[in-house]
């Protein structure tokens, strides 16, 4: 179930998460509604889970899926400094154009609190 992947991608337990992606990869783009529809990704970037993250995105998860208020793994990354995420996120692609509810882009954001 998608909860227990996303549990286990916010402790940053990257054997459990690989134990629930299977050879499938399912439920690596789940949403939690009942958290701002954060996916395991978005929870991995803010908690500055490296190694969660890198498997995630080797399942192909959506890093340019937005939460509730607009937030892509790469803005978390980008405001906590979190610089080893936001470079593989980079590095996979992520669109830096992106703008949140508030219009700013990861960059405005790491240059804030970066």
């Amino acid at each position: 179930e998608g909860s227990s992947m996303f549990a286990a991608s916010q402790s940053g337990d990257l054997a459990e998460v690989t134990k629930l992606a299977g050879e499938t990869c399912k439920d690596v783009n789940w949403q939690n509604s009942d958290h701002f529809k954060w996916t395991p990704l978005h929870i991995a970037a803010y908690n500055n889970r490296t190694e969660v993250v890198k498997f995630l995105l080797s399942c192909k998860a959506n890093q340019d899926m937005e939460t509730s208020s607009g937030y892509t793994a790469l803005i978390f990354a980008s405001m906590y400094g979190h610089y080893d995420i936001v470079k593989l996120l980079l590095d996979n692609g992520a669109d830096t154009l992106i703008t949140r509810n508030d219009g700013r882009t990861a960059l405005m954001y790491a240059s804030i609190y970066g």
